[in-house]
């Protein structure tokens, strides 16, 4: 498939472009300590003004991040 989504989630545009965070049930959430984010065109974009989630994706062999519109149907990864 080559697109899964992670548990990240833009908390508010309000705050800032580019928060991002890890969100662990709809009150709980971390901040992210790690990022991975596609360099070619630059992440996160938020194209259309409604991409705020985190996918990765497979790109030359690497998985890189992207924003994306939260209501798009792809696979998933739990935490275990």
């Amino acid at each position: 498939m080559g697109i899964i989504w992670t548990a990240g989630q833009r908390l508010s545009k309000d705050i800032g472009e580019l928060h991002f965070v890890w969100k662990v049930s709809p009150t709980e959430y971390y901040s992210l300590q790690y990022t991975n984010w596609h360099p070619d065109p630059q992440q996160p974009d938020d194209s259309g003004g409604n991409e705020d989630c985190i996918h990765i994706q497979r790109s030359h062999f690497h998985w890189m991040w992207n924003d994306a519109n939260c209501a798009a149907r792809w696979c998933f990864v739990c935490q275990g």
